[in-house]
C-alpha cells in the first residue's frame, strides 16, 4: 500500500496567482509510488487590504483541483513585523478543521508559515514532519534578533523535525552552524531532454554570452552589462539578456547605443532553451536563490558559468571546476573577462558543468526524495 504524505505549501501556484510549480512538479513525479495531498496556507486578507494587488489574489481563493486532487485551504494570520511576523499564526487559524487522512508524515515545503502548521498538525496526530529550508527563510532568520519571535519559532520548528532537507551547502552551513542540526542535500532537478548539446566551435572568435533572470536589482545584471561594455579584448562579444522586470528600462539605459547587447524580453521556455543552448557562457551573479533552476540549465546546454557564492546552487555544482562563484564586481569583471579570452578554461568548465548536469536529471533526485520518504517511517 502506498504511504500517504501532506504537503503543506504556501509557494505554489494558484488559479489566480502564478508562482514556481517545482514543488508540485515534484509531487507529480512522486506519485507512482506515494499519495501525495497538499494544503495552501492561505493568509487571512482584512477587508480594504484585498485592494493591494499584494493580497488581491489571496482574498476570495477557494480550494481548487490539482492532479485530480483539491488543494485544502489552511487560514492564517501574519502580523506585518519580521520580528514577530508568525506571533499568531495558529491562533485563528483553520487548522483544527484539517482532517486527518491517514498521513504517514507532512512534509513542510518551507519554514515560514508551511513549517508552523507542520508542526502543529504533526503533534495533534502523532505522527513525523520533514521540513525543506530555502532561501527565503534564511534571508529573514538574518534580518531579525535571535532572541525574536521569529527566531525561536524557527528554533522550535527544525529541532522538531524528524528530517530536515536543504537545496544547496549554502543552507546546511547555516543551520549547522545557527541551530547545530543537519539536513540532507536534495537539489532541484532537469529534464534529461534537456540536456543538449552545442555544436558552436569552442574556439569561434565570437563569443555568445547569457543572461536568464528578473530585471530586479538581486540579479545584479548590470554588472554583466558593465562587464561587456568594458570589455576590449580581441573577441566578438554578443550579450542576450532574457527576462523583465522593474530595473528593464534601467538596464536599456545601460546599454543604449550597444549593438551587441540584445533584450529579449520574457519569452517561452524552450525559446530559452535555443538560446543557452547556442551561447557559450551564462552569467547572473544573483545573490539569493533558493537553487537556481536556470545555472543548471546552463550546464546542461553547454555553457561555462558564473554565480554568486553562499546561495543558489553553490556546493551543488562545484567552485572552479564546474562553475565559478564571485562575491564582487571586480572578481565577475576578471573572471568573465578570462572565460571570454581562455579557450581551454572556457571548454573544460563546460565539460565539467555538462557531466554534473547528467547526474541532476529529475530521475535520479526523484530517486533521492522516493528514499528519503521510505527512510522517514520505516
Amino acid at each position: 500500500m502506498k504511504k500517504r504524505i501532506l504537503y503543506i505549501a504556501r509557494n505554489i501556484p494558484t488559479p489566480n496567482q502564478k508562482e514556481n510549480q517545482v514543488i508540485l512538479n515534484i509531487a507529480n513525479k512522486l506519485s507512482s509510488e506515494f499519495e501525495i495531498d497538499v494544503i495552501y496556507p492561505k493568509e487571512i486578507v482584512p477587508w480594504g487590504l484585498h485592494f493591494l494587488s499584494k493580497y488581491k489574489p489571496l482574498y476570495n481563493l477557494k480550494p481548487w483541483d490539482w492532479n485530480g486532487t483539491t488543494i485544502q485551504i489552511l487560514k492564517y494570520v501574519r502580523i506585518p513585523n519580521q520580528s514577530n511576523a508568525f506571533l499568531y499564526a495558529t491562533k485563528f487559524s483553520n487548522f483544527e478543521k484539517i482532517k486527518f487522512n491517514n498521513y504517514d508524515f507532512i512534509h513542510g515545503h518551507f519554514i515560514f508559515p508551511d513549517g508552523i502548521f507542520s508542526m502543529e498538525l504533526a503533534a495533534k496526530w502523532h505522527i513525523p514532519y520533514l521540513i525543506t529550508i530555502r532561501e527565503s527563510d534564511l534571508d529573514l532568520l538574518r534580518k531579525v534578533s535571535t532572541t525574536s519571535s521569529t527566531w525561536n519559532w524557527a528554533n522550535k520548528i527544525l529541532s522538531g523535525a524528524k528530517k530536515l532537507q536543504v537545496l544547496n551547502n549554502a543552507s546546511t552551513n547555516f543551520i549547522k552552524e545557527h541551530f547545530n542540526l543537519d539536513a540532507v542535500l536534495i537539489p532541484h532537478g532537469i529534464d534529461s531532454s534537456n540536456i543538449r548539446e552545442n555544436n558552436l566551435s569552442n574556439t569561434t572568435s565570437e563569443i555568445k554570452i547569457s543572461v536568464v533572470g528578473a530585471a530586479n536589482p538581486n540579479k545584479q545584471i548590470d554588472w554583466v552589462i558593465k562587464a561587456v561594455k568594458e570589455y576590449q579584448g580581441d573577441k566578438k562579444i554578443q550579450l542576450n539578456i532574457i527576462g523583465d522586470g522593474s530595473q528593464l528600462n534601467k538596464l536599456k539605459g545601460m546599454a543604449k547605443n550597444k549593438n551587441n547587447i540584445n533584450f529579449l524580453g520574457k519569452i517561452p521556455h524552450a525559446k530559452v532553451f535555443e538560446y543557452l543552448t547556442a551561447s557559450d557562457i551564462f552569467a547572473l551573479p544573483s545573490r539569493k536563490e533558493s537553487f537556481g533552476l536556470v545555472y543548471l540549465e546552463a550546464a546542461a546546454t553547454d555553457n561555462a558559468i558564473i554565480g554568486y557564492k553562499n546561495t543558489g546552487i553553490y556546493g551543488v555544482l562545484e567552485e572552479d571546476k564546474e562553475i565559478i562563484y564571485i562575491d564582487n564586481y571586480s572578481d565577475f569583471r576578471n573572471q568573465l573577462f578570462n572565460l571570454i579570452e581562455n579557450d581551454k578554461l572556457r571548454i573544460e568548465m563546460k565539460k565539467n558543468a555538462k557531466s554534473k548536469a547528467k547526474q541532476l536529471t529529475w530521475k535520479k533526485i526523484i530517486e533521492q526524495y522516493s528514499n528519503m520518504y521510505k527512510n522517514l517511517t520505516d
